[in-house]
């Protein structure tokens, strides 16, 4: 049988010197977007892969239906009412997008369909759906589809009373929308070349886009322009933020030709999240500690002076969102890694905390009714699919609406879900979640995909996935490593793991990995390890500092050429990153970036099969980025494992579109992975 042989790349030393330190890029060339060699090696490395994966078809195909045999292809949405109407999204067998619905009154009435997302991509390879907003009068609705996945949207309005387009579409915006209570006035934000939103603009429907008021021009590059309505409808939010710092201004909803006032002073490294109801702003704000505290101040005279405290800092609790009515306002609250609602009555001010009884959970809010006495949530685990309750603000009643199902002979006491900590290196407890089959034997010899993230505070939770399936039934562990750099146990769990001490992130998930080991749950032949885009710079970077800790590689858009993205500010977000990663033209930044930057530090040694995924139009992880990776990796790597990079040519940061689409790209990964590990 002949063998395969993987592309080469060309080597084109390329130097760049920065802090009298020269820094050679032998693969500089691949990020010519327009070189025909680049989009040549880059086809040549689709080809590759598809060859070396051409004996997993068979398995791939059934696992895909394995998928599918899960999924409830026909479903419904919990309908949730807007005036006079009930609206809902729902789902076609064989159909890959939703279907946004409503009816008139009553849940018996005609059904009319607002949106069929199938009809918009018809013809298309990729199709998002950025935002879709309701005019108040139920007679419009706005919405923002990409096409090419380089996140650059398209506006249409649509009307809801003739079902006919009206006839101007707005172009190069990003994806967020709000209307104005005049129901003829809609507020959007256009992007820069760089990708970034940094004007608002004001458009009144039916007439000639390009005639649009500029409302505000957002001119700090570290700043990223968005817009949304409040929940009571009385007030737009126009926002400038980046990770660590915002600035808040509102317009009455009332009076959309009147320009934005802002309501605090901006400050470096201060945020402010506002909301509505009835005579205050309510604001969440890091101001007073880094896990916020919720204040509110009359909407009359929004003043730093009138702040009024309502729910202090805790170093033990983190703050992380709030929801208003017109008589309630809810905070969600994480501690300990898990969530609850904390709840006040706005005209009593009494409050009382929603616990929930699960070890290990994730809670999700639906759409409110600001004018409701109960909040709409949801909860969900590894092991339990997705439930949607009303609770009774009043009675404290929790109501459940839908129990979404799988299909199949699912059984969910079959599993074990659970919380374990591994010892990082410094002493600190690591909490990882993770479910596996009841009567699994502490043997050594099981299977583990260990999952992570860590960056930015965003926190990833256990939720459950029909997909997953296929690897707990054939004795996999599934793990989610709560690393530092997360915001898993509050906002100074971030703070540990970020620019000087960012190295932290990786030996975390280093000493996760470790304690299946130890705990003999698995062996370092068994370890696969999964993460995207930073969660992609996580894993690569563990496996240059412990290839022989890991069996697989799966890196989706891993951000992997630290040095070259961060000093390009002319690519999206590059200096809104440097509150994270550190400011490569800051020497100290940049010697301690070249210390674990994935692309710098592939060295002559052996290495794991490494799957890598790109998306050709990413504006957030370019594509040259793992396509540089692998072209380093094929070349130094000392041992005969695998370098398989799959680019789709038509995506963005977010991968494939459409919901089998995503089936697939699941039976491919999987697919990959069983046969390294001869599972049949």
């Amino acid at each position: 049988m002949t063998k395969i042989l993987p592309p080469i790349a060309r080597i084109i030393p390329q130097e760049t010197e920065i802090h009298d330190d020269i820094r050679i890029d032998n693969y500089a060339w691949l990020q010519d977007k327009s070189n025909p060699e680049t989009i040549d090696y880059i086809t040549k490395e689709n080809e590759y892969t598809d060859a070396i994966l051409k004996p997993t078809e068979e398995l791939k195909n059934q696992l895909y239906n394995e998928m599918i045999g899960r999924v409830q292809e026909t479903d419904s949405s919990v309908p949730y009412k807007r005036g006079d109407y009930f609206y809902y999204t729902r789902t076609e067998e064989g159909k890959q997008y939703g279907i946004f619905c409503r009816k008139h009154k009553t849940l018996d009435a005609p059904e009319e369909i607002v949106l069929d997302e199938n009809e918009l991509s018809a013809g298309l390879t990729q199709f998002v759906l950025g935002s879709r907003v309701v005019s108040p009068d139920n007679k419009h609705i706005a919405y923002a589809i990409n096409t090419s996945g380089n996140e650059y949207y398209t506006i249409y309005i649509k009307n809801l009373i003739s079902s006919e387009l009206c006839p101007e579409t707005i172009t190069g915006t990003s994806a967020g929308l709000a209307w104005a209570n005049d129901n003829k006035t809609l507020f959007y934000c256009k992007q820069n070349d760089s990708k970034r939103p940094d004007k608002l603009f004001r458009h009144s429907i039916n007439t000639d886009a390009s005639k649009d008021s500029l409302v505000y021009h957002e001119d700090d590059n570290t700043l990223f322009l968005g817009i949304s309505r409040s929940s009571s409808g009385k007030f737009l939010f126009v926002y400038s933020s980046n990770f660590d710092s915002s600035k808040v201004m509102f317009i009455n909803a009332d009076a959309p030709s009147k320009p934005p006032k802002p309501l605090f002073p901006f400050t470096i490294g201060v945020q402010y999240f506002p909301e509505h109801s009835g005579d205050y702003f309510y604001i969440m704000t890091n101001e007073f500690g880094s896990n916020n505290a919720i204040g509110r101040i009359p909407v009359n005279n929004p003043t730093q002076e009138n702040y009024e405290e309502i729910l202090p800092h805790s170093y033990l609790v983190k703050i992380e969102n709030m929801t208003t009515f017109k008589n309630h306002l809810v905070i969600t609250e994480r501690t300990g890694g898990l969530e609850r609602f904390r709840c006040f009555d706005l005209r009593t001010m009494e409050e009382h905390v929603v616990q929930f009884s699960e070890e290990d959970y994730t809670l999700g809010l639906d759409f409110q009714f600001y004018d409701g006495e109960s909040l709409r949530y949801s909860i969900t685990s590894f092991a339990t699919p997705t439930q949607i309750y009303d609770y009774s603000l009043a009675t404290h009643e929790h109501i459940l609406l839908k129990q979404y199902m799988v299909r199949g002979d699912y059984d969910s006491s079959l599993y074990e879900c659970k919380r374990v900590y591994a010892t990082a290196e410094d002493g600190m407890q690591i909490p990882i979640s993770i479910i596996h089959k009841k009567g699994l034997v502490l043997n050594g010899e099981n299977p583990l995909y260990l999952y992570g993230y860590g960056a930015y505070g965003i926190t990833q939770t256990p939720t459950f996935s029909p997909l997953r399936l296929s690897l707990l039934q054939r004795g996999f562990v599934f793990a989610l490593a709560h690393i530092r750099g997360s915001g898993y146990l509050g906002k100074e769990w971030h703070n540990q793991a970020k620019v000087l001490t960012k190295k932290i992130v990786f030996d975390d998930f280093i000493s996760c990995a470790n304690f299946f080991v130890q705990e003999r749950y698995t062996n370092p032949s068994k370890i696969v390890i999964s993460g995207g885009s930073a969660g992609g710079m996580l894993v690569c970077a563990a496996a240059n500092k412990r290839p022989d800790l890991f069996a697989i590689v799966i890196a989706r858009v891993p951000a992997v050429d630290m040095i070259t993205r961060l000093l390009d500010s002319s690519l999206a977000g590059t200096i809104a990153h440097y509150d994270e990663l550190g400011n490569p033209e800051i020497e100290e930044h940049y010697r301690y970036l070249l210390t674990y930057s994935p692309y710098d530090n592939v060295k002559q040694q052996p290495y794991p099969h490494i799957f890598l995924f790109s998306g050709f139009n990413d504006p957030r992880v370019q594509y040259w980025q793992p396509t540089k990776l692998a072209a380093k990796l094929r070349a130094m790597k000392t041992n005969d494992n695998l370098v398989l990079l799959k680019t789709n040519m038509n995506a963005g940061h977010f991968g494939v579109s459409g919901r089998y689409e995503q089936f697939r790209q699941a039976a491919l990964e999987y697919a990959f992975i069983f046969r390294q590990f001869g599972i049949s």
